[in-house]
């Protein structure tokens, strides 16, 4: 049974990316003493925080069968309405969120309308809602850029901070914060509830999913507006 297993590892391709993934780092931990610094590995985790809540999202779609490559646009117009709304009435990471969060689910419930109503491949209809997306707001905000954020928002969130031995303080970031609930919270979706079970029934044959009685338009709404949330959390972070 376990020789079993073992040859099915190695015969997938994921094994041996991660067995490369781990050979860089242990090459890279020999030749440099900052690689495994907790400075670097703290800013690595930030800087791909945003990437990474996306892909949360773009793994759903991806597992229904579907894919949506309007998100970069989503989460810009997502921000600009949330920066928009800071800088001129104030508030703080709550109201923030969940303006973000509300534009991006809006964007994210009419990329799945139209895939579902329309019947074509998704990334037509998603290579269509980029370029509209992208246009309504350059149109709508004269490709200007927004200034005077309030303080709270430019600090951040940092818990547990301390100062490290290399004199930086170190803790952790509303970027790392999201990222680790959303990777957490998507995982838990679609391990473990009928939601997910349905997604990936839907992905892996459509006809034989509705034929079973599961409502594709909802299902669609779910993934789509999943994608949309995240990235409106995206936008914040």
């Amino acid at each position: 049974m376990n020789s079993l297993r073992l040859s099915r590892l190695i015969g997938q391709h994921e094994f041996w990316l991660g067995l490369l993934v781990v050979a860089l780092a242990v090459g890279l931990s020999v030749s440099t003493d900052e690689f495994l610094s907790l400075g670097n590995l703290t800013d690595v985790a930030t800087s791909y925080a945003i990437l990474g809540i996306l892909a949360c999202g773009l793994f759903v779609v991806l597992i229904s069968g579907g894919i949506d490559i309007s998100f970069p646009a989503m989460t810009a117009i997502a921000q600009y309405a949330m920066a928009s709304w800071v800088i001129g009435h104030g508030g703080n990471f709550a109201l923030a969120l969940t303006i973000a969060i509300a534009v991006g689910l809006l964007l994210g419930l009419i990329n799945g309308f139209l895939v579902y109503w329309l019947r074509v491949p998704a990334i037509i209809i998603t290579i269509a809602t980029l370029n509209v997306y992208y246009g309504l707001l350059v149109y709508a905000t004269k490709g200007t850029w927004l200034y005077g954020f309030p303080d709270w928002f430019m600090n951040g969130i940092n818990w547990l901070s301390f100062t490290a031995t290399d004199g930086y303080d170190y803790g952790l970031t509303l970027p790392l914060l999201c990222l680790a609930a959303v990777i957490i919270f998507t995982a838990v979706l679609m391990n473990y509830t009928r939601l997910g079970r349905q997604v990936y029934a839907m992905g892996g044959n459509r006809d034989a999913a509705s034929r079973l009685g599961l409502n594709l338009l909802k299902l669609h709404f779910y993934v789509y507006g999943y994608l949309g949330i995240l990235a409106g959390v995206a936008a914040v972070v």
